[in-house]
């Protein structure tokens, strides 16, 4: 689980750079990288939780911008990411515990 916060605290860095530098158009980046690869986690399992400890990242960020900045929009962005990372983080420890049963 560590290795995992650590992961979304680089997410949020690389997140942070990436909005500051692109502005507007840095959001829709983020955002759309979280979904697609969220979904192609699902799609092909990969082994790695890094992948999805930095999708985790911008969640956080979002939470914690869209509360310092009164933005419900930002809080549900980053509610909605950190929900589906959540959902894909679990779901992959549940089939590695299946795995070696």
């Amino acid at each position: 689980m560590v290795h995992l916060g650590l992961w979304a605290l680089v997410g949020a860095a690389l997140t942070y750079v990436t909005v500051g530098v692109f502005d507007l158009f840095g959001l829709i980046l983020i955002i759309s990288l979280v979904v697609v690869g969220l979904a192609m986690f699902m799609i092909r399992r990969y082994e790695r939780t890094e992948l999805v400890g930095l999708a985790a990242g911008p969640a956080v960020l979002f939470a914690i911008f869209g509360e310092l900045d009164d933005a419900p929009g930002l809080i549900l962005i980053g509610l909605v990411i950190f929900a589906a990372a959540a959902a894909v983080y679990l779901g992959e420890l549940r089939r590695q515990s299946a795995s070696t049963a």
